[in-house]
């Protein structure tokens, strides 16, 4: 079962791999700029990738912490519920990796 820290460890993880990202990014866009102009070229491709990744993690940290704040708010708008339903999907998942 996923439990909210982890939850918020892995949106953690992800901010901090977001913000790798960007300063490699600048690092490159800093040293590419005195190479020749065949090689910008040729950089200049994977930079958008990256880019486009960056933002990819940058939307899916944001869900992530959506998601996160608003199971936080129905746990604590009903506890009894939450209980019940870890529990009931407990036993599930203990059904489907039993061994018999």
């Amino acid at each position: 079962m996923i439990t909210v820290s982890s939850d918020a460890e892995d949106l953690k993880t992800l901010q901090r791999e977001a913000d790798e990202l960007r300063k490699s990014r600048e690092k490159i866009s800093s040293t590419g700029k005195s190479d020749a102009q065949p090689q910008q070229e040729h950089e200049k491709e994977p930079c958008e990738k990256e880019s486009s990744a960056e933002s990819v993690l940058l939307d899916l940290a944001d869900q992530a912490e959506l998601y996160i704040n608003e199971t936080e708010e129905t746990v604590q708008k009903h506890p009894m519920i939450s209980l019940a339903a870890a529990f009931v999907l407990g036993v599930v998942v203990g059904q489907l990796f039993s061994r018999r």
